[in-house]
């Protein structure tokens, strides 16, 4: 399965669902109300949105990489929407520090400024290439090393040296419509398309 490129102009114009998908099983007792509830490490990050119209050349470029996902099969690197660095300024990216495993939900960081805030609370960064938010404001200590709080929990274990993507994360998709080589055309020669991907995991 290949990694498509993105077009140059690729973009949404509208967003109405980004979701980190869960799933649980509940069972209530029909006697006290109780509730017995089983969480399952299920994660995934979804989303649908309608594609800014493009014309000309840039809507070829559009209509060659909705075929070449060839519906389901083929995956792409999609920016985070509306969001590319933390709000704290910081401008570079991390290290693992040790090695981590599987169901993490923090991972220890260095190789960053000394001193300094790294990452905001409900912002993305990216552990290989599992897209996940931290769930605090950190800042480096004076070895330029910290501790990320994050959810959802890493599917799989990292070794040491693995790049934290701080800046510009992406979320590694795949398209959830056999038929995604699919556009409309209106007027002026104006070409868009509805648009929805679910984050690709694959053994």
């Amino acid at each position: 399965m290949a990694i498509i490129p993105l077009p140059t102009r690729f973009g949404f114009s509208d967003i109405p669902n980004f979701t980190l998908a869960r799933a649980s099983n509940e069972v209530r007792s029909k006697y006290t109300a109780v509730r017995q509830i089983l969480v399952y490490p299920y994660a995934v990050w979804m989303l649908e949105g309608s594609l800014v119209d493009l014309t000309g050349v840039e809507a070829a470029k559009l209509r060659s990489f909705l075929v070449q996902l060839e519906g389901k099969q083929n995956k792409f690197r999609l920016p985070v929407p509306d969001y590319n660095r933390p709000s704290t300024g910081y401008l570079g990216n991390g290290v693992l520090y040790a090695n981590v495993a599987a169901r993490a939900k923090s991972v220890q960081v260095f190789g960053l400024t000394p001193n300094t805030p790294i990452i905001g609370d409900g912002e993305y960064f990216n552990v290989g290439d599992e897209l996940k938010m931290a769930t605090s404001d950190i800042a480096s200590d004076a070895n330029g090393r910290c501790t990320i709080s994050f959810n959802p929990a890493l599917r799989k274990s990292y070794g040491a040296g693995v790049q934290i993507k701080l800046q510009n994360p992406t979320i590694l998709m795949h398209s959830q419509d056999d038929d995604v080589a699919s556009w409309s055309i209106r007027p002026a020669h104006r070409q868009g398309a509805k648009f929805s991907a679910i984050e690709a995991i694959e053994l």
